[in-house]
């Protein structure tokens, strides 16, 4: 969650808020440059945790002197960045400001009608402007993850906001010209399961997953009785990977194939076969895993995918009122009794209005039986 004051969370409790948005254009360095306030009409910010360019945003700005026209030697041009924040009326009159991303503009667009003029501003965090391998990259074996990522951002990125990491690489990795640097920091991220994307101050955070949300600090608890911040929820199983049969094949040293089977046939079990049915699993694909050469192997294989695939994702479809201080994974608790939710959920996509208005957001948690 976004750092801010007790009096703005205060504030945004009780449901009397007013609110504006600011823009600061900055320069390729992220020097600034300009502030835009006044000119705003609306706009939006979509964040994703599925995405690679965690934030998104839209903007319309009134443009009638011709003065936010994009072009190569005006304010707005792709040589620019964006910086957005929310800013909330506090008590004394002043505005708290909340950082909502720093961002690459794509595709800007003017407007010049008989009523409307106007420019309409898209934009994706900085990720999405890391571009391609001009020459080949080799990371050696047993490099520091986190040192091989700023190794491929040299040059493009030095606003870095890692947690400590002790693992390495697995063995040598070669990319050749062509190649998206963001897939190389995702490749690596994925090694060990970190989060690697960009936070509202524009900093390139490396961290770990969170593996058991019970064991985390939620930063915000929404329920039905709070009718200022928590206007609702559809709740949603989803089993598409929910699978209860588990099949591996294999080839030993001579070729000759091996295979082996684990299936949930515990009557008792809400995911066996007698309960939902047969939903098997084919290990690598169905082709033969050159790596499992005995049956022992296949068997230790299909038992280990059996007790990861014993497992649905509940997608909390919220409805909350203004809540401006939220990052893509987020811990919050959710208390629904007409749900039968009581939980921690992990914050996973939202849309933020940067008008006062409701905000869309879908939260998961993975329930296993295994």
């Amino acid at each position: 969650m976004i750092n801010c004051s007790d009096e703005l969370i205060t504030i945004l409790q009780s449901g009397r808020i007013e609110n504006i948005c600011k823009v600061e254009i900055l320069d390729e360095n992220e020097n600034f440059l300009e502030e835009i306030t006044t000119d705003i009409i609306d706009g939006s910010i979509s964040v994703d945790g599925d995405r690679d360019s965690k934030r998104n945003f839209s903007l319309t700005i009134q443009n009638d002197n011709n003065y936010y026209t994009p072009g190569s030697a005006h304010l707005i041009w792709l040589d620019k960045k964006i910086k957005l924040y929310i800013g909330i009326k506090l008590s004394d009159g002043t505005y708290e400001y909340i950082p909502q991303g720093v961002f690459i503009f794509t595709n800007p667009k003017a407007i010049s009608k008989s009523a409307q003029t106007q420019v309409i501003l898209n934009g994706s965090d900085k990720m999405a402007g890391w571009g391609k391998r001009v020459n080949n990259l080799t990371i050696a074996a047993g490099v520091n993850i986190g040192t091989a990522i700023q190794v491929v951002l040299n040059g493009i990125e030095s606003r870095f906001n890692f947690d400590d990491c002790t693992e390495v690489t697995p063995y040598s990795l070669t990319y050749t010209p062509g190649t998206e640097n963001k897939k190389i920091v995702k490749e690596l991220a994925d090694f060990i399961t970190w989060y690697a994307g960009y936070n509202v101050y524009g900093e390139l955070r490396f961290k770990p997953q969170p593996t058991d949300l019970d064991q985390v600090a939620s930063v915000w608890t929404y329920q039905s009785e709070d009718y200022t911040l928590y206007a609702g929820s559809e709740m949603e199983i989803d089993d598409t990977e929910l699978y209860n049969h588990v099949l591996t094949i294999g080839a030993s040293s001579q070729n000759a194939t091996v295979s082996a089977e684990a299936s949930d046939t515990d009557v008792s079990s809400p995911t066996s076969i007698a309960n939902i049915g047969d939903r098997l699993y084919i290990h690598n694909n169905g082709s033969a895993d050159s790596l499992i050469t005995t049956v022992a192997l296949a068997q230790a294989r299909s038992d280990y995918e059996l007790r990861k695939r014993l497992q649905y994702l509940e997608k909390q479809n919220l409805t909350i009122f203004s809540n401006f201080l939220h990052e893509d994974g987020d811990i919050i608790t959710l208390v629904d009794p007409y749900l039968d939710t009581n939980d921690k959920y992990e914050l996973m996509k939202f849309t933020i209005p940067l008008k006062l208005d409701m905000i869309t957001a879908e939260c998961w948690k993975v329930r296993s039986f295994s």
